[in-house]
């Protein structure tokens, strides 16, 4: 891999700093990935899942179950094309609506996705007969 960025769907668009009551609203996060020797990581600060907390303190809100989060990774592999993923991380952040770490896995780049190919092909025939062209040198003529 040589790039890896992502978002981040169905979090809090904002919060209410006097009672940390997150919005109904939600916002889609982008984010840069730092390479490691294991894989990708990014640290994606957020306010949470929205509606959290509620009335109800401590339980998930009203309307989690019917709320979907993705996390879309996107990864420029050495030979410059580049590859997708789509996961649904609604159970990882039912379980933590104030954050926490998400994993995802299945992120997999075969071999042969990530040959390299200039994509510079030429041939040279069919030019025509050989002719020599003087060109003068320091202003001879």
């Amino acid at each position: 891999m040589a790039l890896a960025r992502g978002a981040l769907a169905g979090m809090a668009e904002s919060v209410y700093l006097r009672n940390g009551v997150t919005s109904e609203q939600s916002a889609t996060l982008l984010y840069d990935c730092e390479l490691t020797e294991f894989g990708a990581m990014a640290r994606v600060r957020s306010f949470g899942v929205p509606g959290f907390p509620d009335e109800y303190y401590g339980r998930a809100p009203r309307d989690n179950q019917s709320r979907l989060y993705t996390l879309n990774l996107e990864v420029r592999l050495s030979n410059g094309k580049t590859k997708e993923f789509t996961f649904d991380i609604t159970p990882q952040l039912q379980k933590q609506p104030r954050g926490g770490i998400i994993t995802v896995t299945g992120v997999r780049v075969e071999d042969n996705e990530n040959l390299s190919d200039s994509g510079f092909d030429v041939t040279v025939d069919d030019w025509g007969e050989h002719e020599d062209i003087d060109l003068p040198i320091g202003g001879q003529q």
